[in-house]
């Protein structure tokens, strides 16, 4: 128990070190700093959708709800 628990911490440090400084390697792009905008933007397009989405499927539902067939 106490062996597996050192190489988790062992392979955790490794890992983290790997990240650290793949990290670090990317932070040198000029791109990085347009990271936040980027993620608002895609945020926001993800929230129009899920409006959109739901108003469509509110207004289908009311459609459906109140005509009793359908016609041809």
């Amino acid at each position: 128990m106490r062996t597996s628990s050192a190489l988790l911490f062992l392979l955790g440090m490794i890992v983290g070190v790997v990240f650290f400084f793949t990290i670090k390697e990317s932070l040198t792009f000029p791109e990085t700093s347009n990271l936040p905008y980027y993620t608002f933007r895609t945020l926001l397009r993800l929230l129009v959708t899920y409006i959109l989405c739901l108003v469509v499927g509110v207004l289908v539902g009311i459609l459906a709800a109140t005509h009793d067939k359908v016609g041809m």
